[in-house]
């Protein structure tokens, strides 16, 4: 693994993209409302003064925020529209300031929101000044319909500074945001405190609610627990040259002259670890492109060369574990113009075999940016892998029901002295 020392945050960045949200059905028992034990810490949180105390960040985008009666049952709500957008989502959001938190204590966020269209928002609390770190947030869905929303979390710093924002809104012109109701309140329930860069986690969903997390794969932080500093012309976040309009990726880029501590591999890899294993049937998508291939021969495992595209996790020190296990491995096996995507499992004891190839599977094709998806039915114990939705791999599932994390990037032993590996868009699933 890469190992660099922690990184200063100097501006807000775009955050990362981690979500969950809590079905209509569990507010209307009770789940929202049930919440609120503590002093209100939130000003004008109904909009019933309009946009007083909140603040509509504009930098790099447009908006305009007004308030009108257009919330649940008609109360007040606060209306934002998308007037021109930047280069990232985040140039357009809302917040409010001046809010006190200590470290390590838990507190609840709870809002409704919608949309005119189909989208997704992200909320956070960060540090209101410099390094501007910004350990907590969550991302929602958002439909057409209202919706109550919340996003637990514990405070990472003692702070007089912090904020609490709406953020990722400046998606496209013309579109419109709604907000109302928004609490902030410490929570009722004992917390222990948070390690730093663990986002909200699954457990607070509602009962029955899939967990799921996405990835842009744009910077470090659009990751779970990947703290690598960048290494120019290795490990890096940048425009694909041949698609500039897919916007910032991330590149891993393998040459003779990359250096490793590792004696057998090489770790060119951000990570997606979550801090406790998720039980349930698992989804892991992404969008990825390799190029370059050397040696081009690539074998499945071993004393090959070997790239893997993407690893899923059963067991993570992370999430607690006792060492990093992986469930399925998914690598690039062939020849140029006859490159295939082959899986394997892996149970307990570290044993497992390569699924067979399957004749009639779909060649992957280098210099081509291509969507793959593994699915792992942990109740029928199968895995499938999709190239482009069709069957690329299948085999039995051997690892436990569920999800500790899983990385892509560029993944490969020291047999290999030449790759490039790009990687964009990463949804992960977990549930029944």
């Amino acid at each position: 693994m890469i190992t660099p020392p922690a990184r200063k945050v100097t501006q807000p960045v775009k955050l990362a993209i981690f979500w969950f949200t809590l079905s209509l059905a569990a507010a209307q028992a009770g789940l929202i409302s049930n919440l609120n034990h503590g002093e209100e810490m939130l000003v004008n949180g109904n909009f019933a003064e309009g946009t007083n105390h909140w603040v509509l960040e504009e930098s790099g985008a447009t908006g305009r925020a007004e308030k009108v009666k257009e919330g649940p049952d008609g109360q007040e709500a606060l209306r934002v529209s998308v007037l021109t957008v930047g280069d990232h989502t985040w140039r357009l959001q809302m917040y409010q300031t001046g809010m006190h938190v200590e470290k390590g204590r838990a507190y609840d966020l709870t809002f409704w929101a919608k949309s005119d269209r189909a989208g997704s928002i992200t909320a956070n609390c960060m540090q209101n000044h410099e390094p501007w770190d910004h350990h907590t947030q969550a991302k929602f869905t958002v439909s057409a319909e209202w919706q109550p929303l919340h996003f637990p979390f514990i405070a990472a710093w003692d702070d007089d500074r912090v904020r609490v924002s709406f953020t990722d809104l400046g998606t496209a012109p013309g579109q419109v945001w709604w907000f109302a109701n928004c609490s902030l309140v410490p929570s009722s329930d004992a917390k222990s405190a948070a390690t730093p860069g663990v986002l909200a986690t699954a457990s607070a969903a509602a009962p029955g609610t899939p967990f799921v997390w996405k990835g842009d794969c744009s910077s470090e932080a659009a990751f779970v627990n990947s703290h690598h500093q960048s290494i120019p012309g290795h490990y890096e976040y940048l425009t694909d040259p041949q698609d500039a309009a897919r916007g910032i990726v991330f590149a891993g880029h393998l040459t003779p002259d990359f250096k490793t501590a590792d004696p057998e591999k090489f770790h060119l890899h951000p990570e997606i670890y979550f801090d406790h294993f998720i039980p349930g049937n698992i989804t892991v998508s992404f969008e990825v492109k390799v190029d370059d291939l050397s040696p081009s021969d690539l074998g499945p495992y071993g004393e090959n060369p070997w790239l893997n595209v993407v690893t899923i996790f059963d067991e993570t020190t992370v999430a607690g574990g006792m060492f990093f296990h992986p469930s399925v491995m998914v690598n690039l096996v062939g020849t140029p113009g006859n490159y295939r995507l082959r899986a394997y499992s892996m149970d307990a004891h570290g044993a497992g075999t390569f699924y067979d190839k399957i004749a009639a599977g779909p060649v992957f094709p280098t210099g081509k940016w291509v969507t793959v998806r593994v699915e792992a039915d942990v109740k029928s114990n199968q895995v499938h892998v999709y190239q482009d939705d069709a069957l690329a791999s299948a085999g039995p599932y051997l690892g436990k029901p569920g999800l500790a994390g899983a990385h892509m990037g560029l993944y490969a032993n020291h047999k290999m002295t030449r790759a490039t590996v790009f990687n964009s868009n990463m949804n992960i699933k977990v549930g029944n």
